[in-house]
């Protein structure tokens, strides 16, 4: 069988599937062999700490700024989160559209006769939906318009919207 040098690299479990025959006196080293492997270790663990201390200063030197910690304070309920101010401004843009929704239908309406203003009225209603009706009706600026379509919406129409699904019919 062949011998083991225990110098060489190979793990063990690699020499036992060679057959080699491991023995005590296959690891043991005189004193002076082992002195140098001291030596040698010793050498490299100051090469090591050499290149560690190199490494040290560089990142001194390029010291990354800490994280700076943020302290939030509590807040009171008079005071919006983030999310809620966002929300916030989300229905003040829709606001903002519908208003000019409302303005452009108005400037469309206002020069039809008014049996044609409630007629459209009523369209829109269908379309865009009563309270959309309502405000355009509203920024006409006419009290006998607002009546008229309030009159053909509860008489003539309920029956259309709950067909529709625009109001649902009461019992």
């Amino acid at each position: 069988m062949p011998q083991v040098d225990p110098n060489k690299s190979e793990s063990l479990k690699e020499m036992l599937e060679k057959g080699a025959e491991v023995s005590p006196d296959d690891f043991a080293a005189t004193p002076e062999d082992l002195k140098s492997k001291l030596q040698d270790k010793e050498r490299e663990l100051a090469k090591h700490k050499a290149e560690l201390a190199k490494i040290k200063e560089g990142q001194e030197e390029e010291k990354v700024p800490e994280k700076e910690v943020v302290v939030e304070r509590e807040r009171t309920k008079e005071e919006p989160t983030e999310d809620e101010e966002e929300q916030k401004k989300i229905a003040e843009a829709k606001k903002v559209r519908v208003k000019q929704a409302v303005a452009d239908d108005i400037a469309i309406i206002m020069d039809l006769d008014q049996p044609k203003q409630v007629k459209v009225l009523v369209w829109l209603a269908l379309r865009k939906g009563v309270y959309h009706a309502f405000d355009v009706a509203k920024g006409l600026g006419s009290p006998y318009l607002l009546d008229e379509f309030h009159d053909v919406m509860v008489d003539e129409m309920r029956d259309l919207m709950v067909k529709k699904g625009k109001i649902k019919k009461l019992r």
